[in-house]
């Protein structure tokens, strides 16, 4: 069978590989949200806060050489953010979709927000010392802009233990010897 009667079979506006049902090709079928390095649960994530106000905005942080240089690469989107440590540039090869770059300088003040598609390269800023990447529209509708200041703020503590629940210790009225 030649190329074209295979793409023929397609149905409108169908690409021809998610025709394929292979297990070669699981990404085809499956939506990555999260960094595919991170094994953290979203819940318990830090949060994003701009200029002291906490946006609720799950906040994953790439510290490893191999956590930064893998990036965002393998996902479709991101339900949140990630803040990428020591770094000032950053590039979209081999991305999947367009997103929003804040360059943070020290004091977590930003530098610069730019929004980049896929296959592009993105200027070196030198005065930045990490980068946030985050869904595209997620920088302006944050209210993140040159001079804000960008910080993390950490995940909700777990609820209180009931004092009067079984198997509590009281550590603070302990008998001192």
């Amino acid at each position: 069978m030649n190329r074209t009667a295979c793409f023929s079979r397609q149905r409108w506006g169908e690409h021809p590989l998610t025709v394929l049902k292979s297990s070669l090709l699981p990404s085809l079928n499956m939506s990555t949200m999260t960094p595919i390095w991170s094994t953290a649960p979203v819940d318990d994530l830090p949060h994003l806060t701009v200029d002291g106000r906490d946006t609720g905005l799950a906040l994953w942080s790439a510290h490893t050489r191999r956590e930064r240089n893998i990036g965002l690469l393998g996902t479709d989107s991101i339900d949140g953010a990630l803040w990428i440590t020591r770094c000032n540039w950053v590039h979209c090869f081999r991305m999947r979709h367009t997103i929003d770059v804040v360059y943070v300088g020290r004091r977590g003040r930003v530098v610069a927000v730019t929004t980049m598609p896929p296959n592009r390269m993105g200027m070196p800023r030198p005065l930045a010392r990490a980068v946030v990447e985050m869904r595209r529209g997620d920088a302006s509708r944050l209210g993140i802009h040159k001079g804000s200041v960008l910080a993390t703020s950490p995940p909700e503590p777990p609820p209180p233990s009931n004092p009067g629940s079984e198997g509590h210790q009281n550590n603070i009225l302990r008998p001192i010897h």
